[in-house]
């Protein structure tokens, strides 16, 4: 028993002392994997060939993650005037906290992270927005297709050195874009200039003025009531004459066809009754000689046509006779432009 339990112990120590030189293999394999991919970086940097030493910087980090590795992703980024990430990845490294058995060289990484810092920090390009006095409400701001948070749009934007798209959007405002080159240390300001759509609602912008100005509510002006209400009246009617006369010229033409089936149907209904009378004549008693079978296929005939036709002459001749009513009252109907002046309200038009 005593034997059994030594051999145990000595299988499990084994086998822990496997693992461990494993894993110290796997972790010496890893470190040798990153140290090739720092050389091929420091040799891609040092011939200008700044993003293919940015692919191998990463390639190390991925495995390492020490200041070192991510010392020169930054690098490379600031010479690829990525200046915005490259300042992430600097206040990364600055964070991470000193161990006492690092390397020496993850201190000398800190510290020109921080020395990176402070020359970076006057090379990033800004851009300002000046906002109209009463801005929207829902106002939403996107840097090259980005969104910028609300809180941040009275802020100064950073942004990397070159050309930048910036779009300022509201409800009931055109879109605003600017086309931006900033260069480095380049402080932009750009007026955000919102004008209103067309289709936009007095109501609608009155909303959006009380709510930028805290809730008080503004009263339109008169010349924008007028415009909105001359536009909702050319909207309404711009293309009536035209509606109406093709709508009148298919109610007539439905009266016609209507007017021609119930003649149809009237002259088969009649024709059916002859053929009834004349197969009652060929059939005493109720027995039809085999001679009378042609008469009455004629009688079914007339009947079946008198069936379809007097319905459908009935429903075109009354969807006729009620276009031409209501495409007549059209062409009289009214038009009028409210008016709202400071001596009070005028009503124009014709009658």
């Amino acid at each position: 028993m005593q034997l059994r339990r030594s051999i145990l112990i000595g299988s499990l120590t084994l086998s822990l002392v496997s693992r461990v030189l494993a894993a110290d293999e796997a972790s010496t394999e890893a470190r040798d994997r990153a140290r090739q991919w720092m050389d091929v970086g420091h040799a891609r940097f040092e011939k200008g060939e700044y993003a293919e030493a940015l692919d191998a910087y990463r390639s190390a980090d991925r495995i390492m993650m020490v200041p070192t590795t991510k010392l020169g992703v930054a690098r490379s980024l600031i010479e690829l005037g990525k200046f915005v990430e490259a300042r992430e990845v600097l206040a990364g490294i600055t964070r991470t906290s000193p161990d006492p058995d690092e390397p020496p060289a993850f201190e000398r990484a800190r510290e020109k992270a921080r020395e990176l810092t402070r020359s970076l920090v006057a090379r990033i390009p800004t851009v300002t927005l000046t906002l109209p006095a009463r801005p929207p409400r829902s106002l939403a701001v996107t840097l090259d297709g980005k969104p910028v948070a609300t809180a941040s749009v009275d802020a100064p934007l950073q942004a990397d050195p070159g050309a930048h798209v910036l779009v300022v959007t509201a409800p009931g405002h055109l879109r605003f874009t600017a086309e931006l080159t900033l260069a480095e240390g380049a402080n932009h300001r750009v007026e955000v200039l919102l004008e209103r759509r067309a289709s936009s609602t007095p109501s609608t912008d009155r909303e959006e003025v009380a709510a930028g100005s805290g809730g008080s509510e503004a009263e339109p002006r008169a010349d924008e009531v007028e415009a909105s209400a001359e536009a909702s009246a050319a909207s309404t009617h711009s293309n009536s004459p035209r509606a109406t006369s093709v709508g009148r010229a298919w109610s007539w033409v439905g009266v016609g066809l209507g007017g021609a089936s119930l003649l149809v149907g009237a002259f088969a209904g009649g024709m059916t009754f002859i053929k009834v009378s004349e197969l009652e004549n060929a059939c005493p008693g109720r027995r039809c000689p085999e001679s009378a079978r042609g008469l009455h296929d004629t009688m079914a005939s007339y009947a079946t046509c008198a069936n379809v036709a007097l319905p459908i002459g009935a429903a075109l001749f009354g969807a006729g006779l009620v276009g031409v009513t209501v495409t007549s009252g059209a062409s009289r109907s009214p038009t009028a432009v409210i008016r709202l002046a400071p001596n009070g309200l005028t009503l124009e038009g014709r009658f």
